[in-house]
């Protein structure tokens, strides 16, 4: 599947989760150029080892620990989101498209999470086959990168939040808790 008219929408974004500019420079005839511009850095005094730091667990007596069935079909995606839900205490099941996930599918299941560009069946798409192989109305959560109120629409009408890439992770750890908190995913 060719994805097409995201790449400027999601470094939009980007420059503004960073508080930094947007540059687009145009030739007729030649094409165009997008950057985000990014403060130079002094020179550290010191070599600096890099370090992954732990992300912070989630504390023991929020009860906010599911069951999540995640698809995305990027692998650094889904790797990323699978390492930052474990760390919250979440077991995760990763699929890449509908099949794998149907195939997948794990018993009690508290939410589904899914991009929403996927190869095959979009990301709402799936959450409807999934909630009828599964026989109940499992809560959702759409990731795309995609604004078009088409697609926020859709979501909404088979009830399920969407969150527009990129996100803070904050954002998306406080969705998930408040989603699984809510009876039945309600709304």
């Amino acid at each position: 599947m060719r994805r097409q008219g995201l790449g400027l929408a999601i470094a939009a974004k980007t420059a503004e989760l960073l508080a930094h500019r947007l540059v687009m420079r145009s030739r007729l005839g030649r094409g165009s150029m997008f950057a985000v511009e990014v403060p130079r850095a002094e020179k550290p005094a010191a070599t600096i080892t890099h370090t992954s730091a732990p992300l912070p667990r989630a504390p023991t007596d929020c009860g906010v620990q599911a069951t999540i069935l995640l698809i995305e079909d990027d692998p650094l995606q889904a790797s990323g989101l699978e390492t930052m839900l474990i760390a919250q205490g979440h077991r995760v099941v990763v699929a890449q498209d509908l099949a794998s996930a149907l195939a997948a599918l794990p018993t009690p299941l508290h939410l589904i999470l899914s991009d929403y560009r996927l190869a095959g069946p979009s990301g709402i798409e799936s959450v409807q086959a999934i909630r009828a192989a599964a026989a109940e109305v499992i809560p959702a959560i759409i990731l795309t990168g995609d604004t078009h109120t088409k697609i926020t629409a859709e979501a909404s009408r088979d009830g399920c939040k969407i969150i527009h890439k990129p996100c803070a992770a904050k954002r998306l750890l406080d969705t998930i808790a408040a989603v699984i908190a809510t009876p039945s995913g309600a709304p």
